[in-house]
């Protein structure tokens, strides 16, 4: 049995594509723009759809958003 870290999992999900499902119910949720980094609202259909798939931006940016890149200290004069 070969086991999958949450990190992995967390990494796949988040890169799903936007998916409102098939269904026509109007339920606020979230998902994550793997290309833009953000969480964006959307409109969820109620049924399949996919697991990038929040029901608040606090959840979806925890789950998915990736730190900004931190600018390195310049000591001196340069």
């Amino acid at each position: 049995v070969i086991g999958v870290s949450s990190t992995t999992k967390r990494k796949h999900r988040c890169k799903f594509p936007l998916d409102d499902g098939p269904c026509r119910a109007l339920i606020p949720r979230w998902w994550y723009d793997y290309k833009t980094n953000n969480c964006t609202a959307f409109y969820y259909g109620g049924c399949e759809g996919n697991e990038n798939n929040f029901e608040t931006k606090d959840m979806c940016e925890e789950k998915c958003k990736r730190p900004r890149p931190r600018k390195p200290k310049v000591l001196g004069n340069v």
